[in-house]
């Protein structure tokens, strides 16, 4: 009994700390107007317990996890992080086309397109059940962000993907993955099938996006499937990776240099953050420039 009162109040602290972490990336982000932190700032307390949702850039988000939704502010610092380091501007004509791979209800591109508006996105979530948040979300946006309900993997085929029910952001195919770190989250653990499929494939056969040159990140949080959905990506050109790898995981610089470079488009990648100290914030995030065959 004591052992278990220690471990929620352990869990009850580090999240405590998270938040006051996330109160730090709002109010120091120079990339969300006043205007706008202040109104998400109130609408966790008034709009929060009243309909589950926020002000996020003034419009509202909604998410299977009301507690998550205190984290957004987190997408600003990374949304900063990658801004910074790919030369990303308001001010460029020049479409920025995104791959979203692992979008769940939208927070990294909604914010990566308030920020950023000459961006377009195509975002990709299997999970049923909260596709639908993700295209709520995403409506606003009906013009630059693309939603797509299927998961990306090395094969086509049909898949389970484990995940707790309001906490579907830790979602995975990986089942020891799903309720990681959770609180008695073993019994509540929900499986759906899902169809994966090859990135080019959806891309080109289904949507018609066969100008596989025009993307200029593939950003990939799948939470321990990253290595399928590398090897998924074959004949899509992208000039940056932006990828999530977790302690346990079998991909590092030199797996991802193996499998990139099997393709006939790459011949490597390479670490691209301009300043290493930034890997603070995003312990488990690598962004990578991927060298092209000239």
């Amino acid at each position: 009994m004591l052992a278990r009162f220690l471990r929620i109040l352990s869990y009850f602290f580090s999240k405590l700390g998270e938040v006051i972490k996330q109160e730090g990336y709002l109010w120091s982000s120079r990339v969300m107007p006043l205007r706008y932190k202040v109104s998400f700032s109130l609408s966790r307390f008034f709009l929060l317990p009243l309909s589950g949702e926020v002000l996020w850039f003034g419009k509202r988000f909604r998410s299977d996890n009301k507690i998550g939704l205190f984290l957004l502010p987190g997408y600003l610092a990374e949304v900063s992080l990658l801004i910074g380091n790919l030369s990303i501007s308001n001010s460029s004509n020049e479409k920025i086309r995104v791959l979203d791979v692992g979008a769940n209800v939208g927070q990294f591109a909604v914010t990566l397109l308030n920020v950023c508006p000459n961006i377009e996105i195509v975002s990709f979530e299997p999970n049923p059940v909260v596709f639908p948040l993700l295209e709520s979300n995403s409506k606003l946006y009906k013009d630059s962000i693309l939603t797509v309900n299927v998961g990306i993997g090395a094969d086509n085929l049909t898949e389970k993907l484990h995940f707790v029910k309001s906490k579907s952001a830790q979602g995975s195919i990986i089942a020891t993955n799903s309720d990681k770190n959770l609180l008695s989250a073993a019994s509540r653990v929900t499986e759906v099938e899902i169809p994966i499929r090859k990135l080019s494939k959806i891309l080109n056969d289904v949507y018609d996006l066969t100008d596989v040159s025009q993307f200029n990140l593939l950003k990939i949080d799948v939470e321990g499937y990253e290595e399928s959905v590398l090897i998924g990506s074959e004949g899509v050109e992208f000039k940056y990776l932006w990828i999530e790898l977790h302690e346990d995981s079998s991909l590092n610089l030199n797996r991802i240099n193996t499998i990139l470079g099997a393709f006939s488009i790459f011949t490597s990648v390479s670490p691209a953050l301009n300043d290493d100290s930034s890997q603070i914030h995003f312990s488990h995030n690598y962004l990578f420039q991927a060298c092209r065959v000239e």
